[in-house]
C-alpha cells in the first residue's frame, strides 16, 4: 500500500528588498519598540517568516540607519 504524499503549503521567495519594506513597515506601525518574535506575530496574516530572516532584514535596516537595536530591551 502507497501512502499520498501530503500537499505541501506553497511558499514564495521573496526578494530581501521587499521583506525589509515588509519589516520596516511592521517597525513602523507598532508605534513602540518590539522583538523580532512580535514583528512575526503582527505579519503571520500577511506572510510567513523564520525567525533568522527577521533578524538578516533588521542588521539590514540597522546598517541602513533605518532602524535601531535597543539592547536594554533586547527590541528594535
Amino acid at each position: 500500500m502507497t501512502q499520498k504524499p501530503l500537499p505541501r503549503k506553497e511558499t514564495k521567495r521573496r526578494p530581501a528588498a521587499e521583506q525589509d519594506k515588509m519589516i520596516a513597515d511592521a517597525l513602523r506601525g507598532a508605534g513602540r519598540p518590539v522583538s523580532a518574535y512580535e514583528i512575526i506575530d503582527q505579519l503571520r496574516g500577511k506572510v510567513t517568516l523564520a525567525p533568522q530572516t527577521v533578524y538578516r532584514a533588521l542588521d539590514r535596516l540597522i546598517t541602513a540607519g533605518s532602524a535601531h537595536r535597543l539592547e536594554s530591551l533586547n527590541a528594535f
